[in-house]
This record gives structure tokens, C-alpha cells and sequence, in this order.
């Protein structure tokens, strides 16, 4: 488990953000599945202790987790809409925390937040 843990965060930190999905070498593939989960997070950074995720795919949860993986927030949503997602993080430590979104279908993308 924390191999697995070092790998993607070792692969996030060099590549920015981390999207998981089933790749069989086709780059038109993954270009349709990055156009299909594409997320928007603002303000980043945040200052005021809100942010909003945009996308255009059905978000099932978001987690924010620090850097060493723990879990600081989580809240799933039942009704599945691609509108924008507030996110209150009143109180939260300053310093990088990795945010994942998980869709309607499993996928999953794991972006970077920083909170100033």
C-alpha cells in the first residue's frame, strides 16, 4: 500500500495531475478521456477557504486529502450534476493538499490545491 502510495504521488508531483483509466495505447483514446473528464478547480490557490470544481462529466464524490494521503474532507453527492461544486475548507492547514473526483462511471482525477 504505501508503494503504491509513493508511486502516485511521485507521479503526480511530476506531471501535475493524475487521471486513472483503462489505457490500451491509444493516444485518440486518451485524448477522448481527457476532453471527457476535463475539471476545472478555482480559485487555485484559494485564500479565503472556498473553491469550486467545474466539469463536464457527473460527480459522484470529491475528497480532499493532505500530502501524505489522509483523508481531510469527503462528501458524496446523489443527485449527479455537472454544475459547479462549492467546496468550504474553512480552518484547513496552508500548504498543498491533492483534491480526487470520482464520476458517475468510477473514473477517477486527482488534482493539486493549494490553500494560502
Amino acid at each position: 500500500m504505501e508503494k503504491k502510495l509513493f508511486i502516485l504521488l511521485l507521479s503526480f508531483f511530476l506531471v501535475g495531475s493524475v487521471t486513472f483509466a483503462q489505457s490500451y495505447g491509444d493516444k485518440a483514446e486518451e485524448s477522448v478521456f481527457v476532453e471527457a473528464y476535463k475539471v476545472v478547480m478555482y480559485p487555485n490557490p484559494v485564500t479565503d477557504g472556498v473553491f469550486k470544481i467545474k466539469s463536464n462529466s457527473l460527480i459522484k464524490s470529491v475528497e480532499v486529502m493532505n500530502v501524505i494521503g489522509q483523508s481531510t474532507f469527503k462528501s458524496e453527492y446523489e443527485q449527479f450534476s455537472p454544475e459547479i461544486i462549492t467546496i468550504r475548507l474553512e480552518n484547513y492547514k496552508k500548504g498543498l493538499h491533492l483534491v480526487k473526483i470520482v464520476f458517475l462511471d468510477k473514473k477517477t482525477v486527482i488534482k493539486k490545491l493549494l490553500v494560502k
